[in-house]
């Protein structure tokens, strides 16, 4: 199996757990990703609550996205934003693979277990405060 035909695999995994392709993808009829620059969020992030976009400032959901570069990588994006403090940062977690048929879906399905809890939980109000007023405590 390509890698391609296993991004179909990845796709229905995520979409089972409330995962949806993110919006500037474009997918095909049967709802499938057309490219490999589509990624995914999870729309249960900071409980549903629907936030304006704007670059650097908005706090980003829970995401994925395979990464053809260098090598073949699957990255998950923890909620958070893209500074802060440690507790509200992004953080990455990745999943080389030569292919995709590689990819352990149950080490996958453990992380993302814990990563969907936290980004269900967060409260985007106390991203944003971290990001502008260091509510934290952490001033950078």
């Amino acid at each position: 199996m390509d890698a391609f035909e296993d991004r179909f695999g990845l796709h229905e995994f995520l979409l089972a757990r409330g995962w949806e392709l993110d919006k500037y993808s474009e997918p095909d009829d049967a709802g499938y990703p057309t490219t490999a620059e589509d990624g995914w969020h999870y729309p249960a992030s900071f409980a549903g609550t629907a936030v304006h976009d704007i670059d650097d400032v908005t706090p980003k959901s829970l995401s994925c996205r395979i990464d053809y570069d260098d090598e073949l990588t699957l990255i998950v994006r923890a909620a958070g934003n893209w500074k802060g403090c440690d507790e509200h940062r992004v953080v990455e977690h990745t999943f080389p693979a030569d292919n995709l048929d590689e990819l352990h879906l149950d080490d996958l399905a453990t992380l993302l277990n814990t990563l969907e809890t936290q980004a269900r939980a967060a409260d985007v109000r106390v991203h944003i405060d971290c990001l502008f007023f260091g509510a934290c405590g952490e001033y950078w």
